[in-house]
């Protein structure tokens, strides 16, 4: 489970995505308050990248799952 938050102007409306290294989307979630949590249970072992758009922009985070 992956915890989250995002600073109050980035978490309006934000749109979370979290791919697989192929480009895949494995997860994909809209969030409306700050704060977020994403069941990462079942992926394997690997590098997944977590985007996130916002009215901001985008942010990516590299996730290493052991």
């Amino acid at each position: 489970v992956l915890f989250g938050s995002f600073d109050e102007e980035a978490s309006l409306e934000t749109e979370l995505r979290l791919y697989d290294l192929n480009g895949r989307i494995l997860i994909e979630q809209f969030i409306v308050e700050n704060q977020f949590v994403i069941n990462l249970d079942g992926l394997p072992a690997g590098v997944y990248v977590l985007k996130a758009r916002h009215a901001r922009g985008e942010d990516v985070v590299k996730l290493v799952i052991k």
